[in-house]
């Protein structure tokens, strides 16, 4: 699930610059570990406004906390920008070389 949430421009920077990695939330949502968090800036008085460079990006929740030391019905979120996965698929090394064989070929 994607959760969109403001985010206060005093935390824009930290939380770009991967300094806070964290999100004190009250919990009306059912966050989950793996739901996925875009945010959206707003002034210290309430009013959005557009940050490209925050909206741009999508944060992975990486662990919930409740209870201990918070306020009920509060959870501490970690959160991180996720890694892209990426497959990749090489030649068996015959095929490679049999297409460089037959490429050479071609060339002469």
């Amino acid at each position: 699930m994607t959760h969109i949430l403001k985010l206060s421009e005093d935390y824009i920077e930290p939380v770009l610059n991967r300094e806070k990695t964290f999100e004190v939330r009250f919990n009306d949502r059912g966050f989950q570990k793996g739901d996925l968090i875009k945010f959206t800036a707003i002034s210290r008085h309430g009013v959005p406004f557009m940050d490209e460079r925050l909206e741009s990006r999508v944060y992975e929740i990486t662990y919930v906390h409740s209870g201990l030391g918070l306020k009920e019905g509060y959870v501490v979120l970690g959160i991180k920008e996720p890694t892209i996965k990426l497959k990749l698929t090489f030649a068996e090394p015959d095929s490679l070389t049999q297409d460089i064989e037959s490429e050479d070929d071609l060339c002469q």
